[in-house]
């Protein structure tokens, strides 16, 4: 499937630059609202696309979370998905394990 790695990576790499661009503080400690909107907004666009756009915003919005964590996603969103509250435990956990390896 063409474009199935590169568009998911150009849309977090674009999200990442944007922040740069506004950031005002480390991407940890932005709020919420601010992490939901970048996260909605990389995942629309990639959507925006066209073609067989499910699978690259799907990647997409894997790769954001892992990046700005479960609180990332858009309360809207989080409660369209039956199984949210384990997605979001078992991310959460696995970045406190990655943040407590990274500082060994």
């Amino acid at each position: 499937m063409p474009n199935a790695c590169q568009t998911p990576i150009h849309g977090l790499l674009h999200a990442e630059w944007r922040l740069a661009q506004q950031q005002q503080q480390p991407r940890q400690e932005l709020p919420a609202s601010e992490k939901q909107q970048l996260f909605a907004s990389a995942v629309c666009d990639a959507l925006a696309g066209g073609g067989c756009c499910a699978s690259r915003a799907c990647f997409l919005g894997a790769c954001l979370g892992a990046w700005l964590g479960p609180d990332a996603v858009p309360p809207a969103w989080q409660q369209k998905c039956s199984s949210w509250q384990s997605i979001a435990q078992q991310t959460t956990q696995l970045l406190m394990n990655r943040d407590a390896a990274s500082r060994q």
